[in-house]
């Protein structure tokens, strides 16, 4: 048996909200019941059979610990693009895994106890011929029930990449650090480099291969997030660190220093710098300026001086964030429409139209918002190259991407093989993290809708779950 979960961005708690641990308690709960459900098997003669699973496997598909998602990247000069080998920098990584790993203790240690044979753990009860044994009310003594062996395993993704990086002339540094995580999460895997590409790992190829799977985060397929080299920085993490993280405290810090003598006025305020922080669960990223725009109506309304004023702090964060070096590394000649010339266009939108026309356009030529979010046709093209290697897409049933945080599952081919179709699926492995979307009735009224949502999947291998091969699990609290 095999479950994936991507997304759940957990951060140090300096900038937005994070999933909480009943996520994690509902997460172990359903575990133990997928568990007992894939201990159920079919022979040939259609007889039913019960025999305790022996093992589990959890992978973590990226973007599990977000190292990007930080205000601390703003307390000194060092940024995620600078050299990871520095003094500073890797300082400043140890503070802020160490600080996630505390603000989600609670949540963490849930996942820990699952490969714990007995106390909170996944465990079974013990057959008794082809059915589960029976007793009064079902319950069985610890001792009694029977553990499953669960493993659990980390790929990186783009907001935890530093997970990947390996440490030069003797130096163990990124070693402690993973080695934390190994011990906060209980992984199966030692204080190598994380794998990024599940070919780094033979454990992962060898359980993806008896589940008929094979995924990966999906950064690979974002130029913003992803540059060819995992062991760098993106465009991406500087959209987050110089713009998503720094607008909301800046806003903040400076309507405060601005108003201080309006104490009922900065009151009022408070929603719109607690919304401000949530700018980065906004999907998709596409919508961020209609999402500031509405915030800022709604929370700032009777007030259009501040409305403007706030605009005018995203502008100047704008061109300052152009004009960094690392940003403008991006801006290639040879390429007449580039990352950087996208993002420059974007962004100076907001300097000669107002926001509520920005809002117009993209409505205008962004109506599907699946078709925004969706990897399908990445994976399609995946299954359309010539060059395979030891276990690709080519030979697997189920294609798992994550990364665009919207769950989907997408049927992508079907060949017949005998009197059997070899069936071939796109799945996204969603997110576990709150959510904004843009309400579908009166888009011109820039109106958005926060839920939480929970996505994981489940793969089972031959003789797991009587006929059925796969599972994919929604959950939405509003």
């Amino acid at each position: 048996m095999l479950v994936i979960i991507s997304d759940l961005h957990l951060t140090d708690g300096s900038s937005g909200t994070t999933i909480g641990s009943r996520a994690f308690k509902i997460f172990r709960q359903n575990l133990r019941d997928l568990a007992y459900e894939a201990s159920f098997s079919k022979t040939e003669s259609g007889e039913t059979i019960y025999e305790p699973i022996k093992s589990l496997d959890i992978v973590l598909l990226g973007d599990i610990l977000d190292i990007i998602r930080s205000s601390k990247w703003l307390d000194e000069d060092v940024r995620p693009w600078d050299d990871p080998y520095d003094g500073n920098y890797v300082r400043k990584v140890k503070e802020i895994n160490k600080g996630i790993l505390e603000h989600n203790k609670e949540s963490l240690d849930i996942l820990k106890s699952l490969k714990d044979g007995r106390e909170g753990g996944i465990t079974l009860p013990p057959a008794d011929g082809n059915a589960p044994k029976q007793n009064v009310g079902h319950h069985f003594s610890d001792n009694e029930r029977v553990p499953v062996n669960v493993n659990i395993y980390y790929l990186v993704g783009n907001h935890d990449w530093f997970y990947h990086l390996k440490d030069k002339g003797g130096s163990k540094v990124y070693d402690s650090v993973r080695q934390d995580v190994i011990d906060a999460l209980g992984l199966s895997q030692d204080s190598n480099p994380f794998p990024h590409n599940p070919h780094e790992s033979e454990a992962l190829i060898a359980s993806f291969k008896r589940h008929n799977v094979f995924a990966r985060h999906g950064d690979i397929f974002d130029p913003f997030n992803y540059t060819g080299d995992r062991d760098k920085s993106s465009l991406g993490d500087a959209i987050v660190v110089e713009l998503l993280n720094r607008f909301p405290t800046l806003v903040e810090k400076k309507l405060t220093e601005k108003y201080q003598s309006q104490p009922d006025l900065l009151e009022q305020l408070k929603p719109c710098f607690e919304g401000l922080k949530e700018t980065d669960n906004v999907r998709p990223l596409l919508y961020i300026p209609i999402w500031v725009d509405g915030l800022l109506e709604r929370t700032c309304k009777g007030h259009p001086k501040i409305i403007d004023e706030i605009k005018e702090i995203w502008n100047q964060l704008c061109d300052d964030f152009l004009k960094i070096d690392f940003v403008k590394s991006f801006d290639k000649w040879y390429s007449p429409i580039d990352s950087y010339d996208q993002l420059e266009y974007g962004l100076k939108f907001s300097e000669h139209l107002s926001f509520d026309r920005i809002s117009r356009l993209i409505n205008l030529f962004k109506q599907n918002d699946q078709k925004i979010d969706s990897y399908a046709d990445k994976a399609i093209e995946q299954l359309e190259k010539s060059e395979t290697s030891i276990y690709d897409e080519q030979n697997a049933k189920y294609i798992v991407y994550g990364h665009t945080h919207y769950s989907e599952v997408v049927a992508l081919d079907a060949d017949p093989i005998g009197n059997q179709a070899f069936g071939q699926m796109y799945i996204n492995s969603g997110t576990w993290r709150q959510v904004y979307r843009l309400t579908k009735k009166q888009r011109s009224k820039q109106t958005f809708l926060g839920y939480k949502v929970m996505t994981y999947l489940s793969f089972y291998a031959e003789n797991e779950r009587k006929e059925h091969e796969f599972e994919v699990w929604n959950g939405t609290l509003g």
